[in-house]
């Protein structure tokens, strides 16, 4: 068998604690699905699981597109998903078995509020790039110092006081290290 883990961050899925998700894939080949998180103890807790691969339901009107419906927990989750998040996993066959020959098409992947499985939300390539910027963005100097990735001032040998522009807002504040006199990093 095969499988494909997505996690959605905590401050991604906080706003939808206590309420009814669906979950859906368009797939050539019948899914199972699996939502869980760890707990404060570090505990790994399925929200859904099914162990036979029943729990996928074909969306009505299609040929190939599966959900689930469940609902995220409220106080049971623990303070660790406030780093982890909500793990969904797509499973394809038994694990312990090889899949047979073939491609195995998944597509369409969507979570989503309520208990009806909509159409695919697509969105422009522009709006994806700029909400993947959120969690990464690299800005090389250029070595002939040309250009410059930021101005600023440098205080002793270790604090560093300048402003970056980045694309867009980031989903946490960046930190930094300077890494000689002429140098420093700054990570997101």
């Amino acid at each position: 068998g095969s499988y494909i883990t997505q996690v959605i961050e905590s401050q991604n899925i906080r706003p939808y604690y206590g309420r009814q998700m669906t979950l859906s894939v368009s797939s050539n080949y019948v899914p199972r699905f699996e939502v869980g998180y760890f707990n404060s103890s570090e505990q790994y807790v399925s929200i859904v699981l099914s162990t036979d691969g029943t729990n996928a339901t074909l969306v009505p009107g299609t040929t190939d597109r599966y959900y689930i419906n469940f609902t995220l927990p409220t106080d049971q989750i623990g303070s660790s998903l406030n780093t982890r998040g909500l793990d969904v996993v797509i499973y394809y066959g038994d694990l312990a078995s090889p899949l047979p020959d073939g491609n195995y098409d998944t597509w369409e992947a969507q979570l989503e509020v309520g208990p009806v499985a909509t159409d695919f939300e697509w969105r422009p390539y522009q709006t994806e790039l700029a909400l993947c910027q959120r969690y990464y963005y690299q800005q090389k100097a250029d070595p002939t110092f040309a250009t410059s990735v930021t101005n600023g001032i440098l205080y002793g040998t270790d604090i560093y006081l300048g402003a970056i522009r980045f694309p867009v807002t980031m989903r946490t504040y960046p930190t930094g290290n300077v890494v000689g006199p002429t140098g420093f990093n700054v990570l997101a």
